[in-house]
């Protein structure tokens, strides 16, 4: 009875700080997962404006391509950027 008695004291203790806890973490998922959506909502509309919005100027694009012979990571750099704009 003793050992539950202080197993439900600790859980009482600690369940704030892990809800705080939780709660931090998941806004910080939501703020990474509005990021992502800018960012494919500005490759849709072809809208380089929201591309910069949301990337870093020395961020690169990453395109992983797959065929017969292997696949093959391709990277680019953030001139891409201006190639979606050019598109309008």
């Amino acid at each position: 009875m003793k050992k539950l008695t202080w197993l439900l004291l600790i859980l009482l203790i600690t369940s704030p700080i892990m809800a705080q806890t939780l709660s931090e973490s998941m806004s910080e998922s939501d703020d990474v997962r509005e990021v992502i959506f800018t960012l494919f909502e500005g490759m849709e509309a072809a809208d380089g404006d929201v591309l910069r919005s949301v990337l870093d100027e020395n961020a690169t694009l990453h395109t992983v391509k797959s065929s017969e012979a292997g696949t093959v990571l391709d990277e680019t750099d953030i001139k891409w950027i201006h190639r979606i704009r050019s598109r309008i």
